[in-house]
């Protein structure tokens, strides 16, 4: 398997410019860090309503074949979640955002169900705002707000993801090259080997049938001779 990581310089703005970007204010972090006070008792709750629903889909045991591995991607989205509700947005926020495209590059997991993540936790939250358990955060500010963010990252995993597989597209393509080159030089070195073997194969033949001409000389001669052949 190839293990190719995106470079420092690989994302061409910073934090300060993704936030301008996708015009999340302080405001709005702020609006997200309210949120995250008040939903981090109830990130295992969400975490376990996610995994209820995504052991739906078919590719579930493909990527989550034990409990172990339920386990240790839960422990990981729960650092997610709580870095997504601290509301800082810096170039380590980014970093870990990059290494989350790395991780599904590198498993092979599409970012259809990346997405498809993403969307149920943010229907979660839409609702869980609109319910009483909200303590009077206003949801038609949060929400929106949290929808931006989601989008950032999403931006940040997504560009990530596509420029690994395009580099691990390219690796897997120079390897087939090379593969293709060292095939072809063991053809030709194979068959220059038959060739050699053919031309000692026609010498020894040749001898083989001049041998037996020589005997029959032979025996011609002694038969002139009026002796009796010896072959």
């Amino acid at each position: 398997m190839f293990r190719l990581s995106i470079s420092e310089d690989f994302l061409e703005f910073d934090a300060g410019h993704l936030l301008a970007q996708f015009s999340i204010t302080e405001t709005d972090l702020r609006l997200i860090k309210d949120f995250g006070v008040v939903m981090k008792p109830h990130f295992s709750e969400f975490l376990n309503g996610f995994y209820t629903r995504l052991k739906e889909e078919d590719y579930f045991e493909h990527f989550f074949p034990d409990e172990e591995s339920i386990q240790r991607v839960k422990a990981s989205q729960i650092t997610y979640w709580e870095t997504f509700f601290a509301g800082e947005v810096t170039e380590d926020y980014i970093r870990d955002r990059r290494r989350i495209g790395e991780a599904h590059a590198h498993i092979n997991l599409s970012l259809d169900i990346y997405m498809a993540g993403i969307n149920i936790f943010c229907d979660g939250f839409a609702r869980y705002l609109a319910s009483d358990d909200a303590h009077g955060l206003n949801a038609l500010k949060t929400m929106p707000t949290v929808t931006k963010l989601l989008n950032l990252d999403a931006s940040v995993v997504a560009s990530t993801y596509a420029s690994l597989m395009n580099k691990i597209v390219d690796e897997k393509a120079k390897q087939l090259e090379v593969e293709a080159a060292e095939s072809e030089r063991a053809m030709e070195a194979l068959e220059k080997e038959k060739k050699r073997s053919d031309q000692f194969n026609n010498m020894v033949v040749g001898r083989e049938l001049r041998m037996i001409e020589m005997k029959k000389e032979v025996d011609e001669l002694l038969k002139r001779l009026g002796e009796e052949p010896r072959h």
